[in-house]
């Protein structure tokens, strides 16, 4: 049942964390406290000089309704994207063509 709606939804399981279902109010205290932790970890190992590591929090569930908003804006950069890259493929006018423009001194 879950695997059927997983491929009606086009997903899998590791897109949107564990379910909201099993989550509970210790689960989330014990993601915030490893979470501090790393943060904590780099920033003492940044404090000593060396290169603090790339700070990703534990995998929190996510709604149905927090899917479709990251799915709106997705889409929403994707049309600016193709746009951008239109623009980029129009062919500018040469301004080295028109002698008119030049400041005859």
């Amino acid at each position: 049942m879950v695997a059927e709606a997983l491929a009606q939804r086009g997903g899998d399981e590791s897109d949107s964390g564990p379910q909201v279902s099993e989550w509970s109010l210790q689960n989330e205290l014990l993601a915030t406290i490893v979470d501090a932790v790393t943060v904590n970890t780099g920033a003492t190992v940044a404090a000593a000089g060396g290169k603090a590591p790339k700070f990703k929090p534990v995998a929190r569930p996510s709604t149905e309704y927090e899917r479709a908003e990251h799915r709106r804006r997705l889409a929403g950069h994707e049309r600016i994207t193709a746009m951008v890259k239109s623009a980029r493929a129009r062919p500018t006018p040469d301004a080295t063509s028109d002698v008119s423009t030049i400041d005859k001194r």
